[in-house]
């Protein structure tokens, strides 16, 4: 069998179309707004335009164990699956060019957007959402490492440790208000790690308005955020951005992608009367995998969207959890320790002082070897 050859384009994709399957959340209109408001619209064509990078660091968060090509290749497989017939090939960006369209974008754009967007949504109908009338919220705080680099290091900081040990890695602090009945996150804060919870908690109440019960813990310590930091980032650095503004950038795509699933979980769950929080969010983070190319390709051929909208919170809203048992956890694990030491900053780059010692001496010994060995 013969190979076929493939003309390759450029993909063009209009804000409309890619990201159609989280359109009830997230409409094209509002990224729109959210560039023009933020001076971040591109001056000239480009194959990465603004809309197509701010949906790119959203996606990231549903792919976050894929490289960033891939994740742009996940991101356009229905439209490029539809060109096959005619024997077109979208090109597909390189890593660096990506990282320079991010670049270009910035930050405010997604911090903008996620301020436009996210917003408590829990009625009166749904289960613990409210008390004595009052909306219950809560504040929550976590850490996310971020990669090891020196700027990184210098504007976010490292934990404690104990003497004559080094942290792995930077780490960013994140406090957030969640809506109790729903879990969306409807405000966030974003610090270095040497600013406490509390802090960031007192400037979140800029988002408690009348109408609300807010949840003060004493150490403001939950586990409401286990399942986004575990299924929606599946490796071991959830954040991959290298410099500080894309740290911030990618973080922002994060808690949008994660307000994403959390209101196609809630309007699943609105329809027959259930909890939100009684639907799998690891299974609707894979259903919205799954609907991405499927939207993709129904607004090709079908006039009707709406179907498919039907569809995919149909999908969801048989994802139901059994309740919660009563059940021990003791703290033990199935695996031992690695048998290996723990890594430390003279590995990083080219090994301890005595493996390079070594080297040198099998360096100057084969150099050596390789000068007696000419005739």
């Amino acid at each position: 069998m013969s190979l076929v050859n493939f003309e390759v384009q450029q993909p063009y994709i209009t804000p409309s179309q890619l990201l159609l399957a989280m359109d009830k959340v997230i409409p094209s209109q509002t990224i729109t707004n959210a560039i023009i408001s933020t001076s971040t619209l591109e001056q000239r064509q480009r194959i990465l335009p603004t809309h197509v990078v701010v949906v790119l660091v959203i996606a990231m968060s549903f792919w976050s164990s894929d490289s960033i090509v891939s994740v742009f290749k996940n991101l356009i497989h229905g439209f490029a699956s539809l060109r096959i017939p005619e024997l077109i090939r979208f090109k597909t960006p390189t890593s660096s060019s990506i990282t320079e369209a991010r670049q270009r974008t910035g930050a405010s754009v997604m911090t903008r957007l996620f301020e436009m967007v996210a917003k408590p949504l829990a009625t009166v109908l749904t289960p613990d959402a409210f008390l004595g009338g009052l909306r219950i919220m809560a504040v929550d705080g976590t850490v996310m490492d971020v990669p090891e680099t020196q700027e990184n290091a210098r504007v976010f900081g490292y934990p404690g440790s104990r003497p004559g040990t080094h942290p792995a890695f930077p780490k960013a602090r994140l406090v957030f208000l969640v809506e109790a009945g729903t879990h969306l996150i409807t405000d966030a804060f974003i610090s270095p790690y040497r600013i406490g919870e509390r802090k960031g908690a007192l400037k979140l109440l800029r988002s408690v308005s009348d109408g609300m019960l807010l949840m003060w813990d004493r150490g403001l310590h939950s586990f409401k955020m286990v399942n986004a930091k575990v299924h929606l980032n599946g490796r071991k650095t959830p954040i991959r951005s290298k410099n500080p503004r894309e740290v911030v950038q990618e973080i922002y795509g994060w808690l949008l992608g994660h307000y994403c699933i959390r209101c196609l979980m809630f309007q699943s769950a609105e329809k027959v009367g259930l909890s939100p929080l009684r639907l799998s969010f690891t299974g609707t983070l894979r259903v919205v995998r799954r609907a991405i190319p499927v939207f993709q390709i129904a607004i090709e051929m079908f006039p009707d969207i709406n179907v498919f909208f039907s569809w995919l919170i149909s999908e969801i809203k048989d994802l139901k959890i059994p309740p919660p048992q009563h059940r021990s956890n003791p703290r033990v694990v199935k695996k031992t320790r690695s048998k290996f030491q723990s890594k430390k900053r003279c590995h990083r780059n080219n090994g301890t002082p005595r493996q390079l010692l070594s080297f040198q001496i099998f360096r100057k010994a084969s150099l050596f070897t390789s000068i007696w060995a000419i005739p």
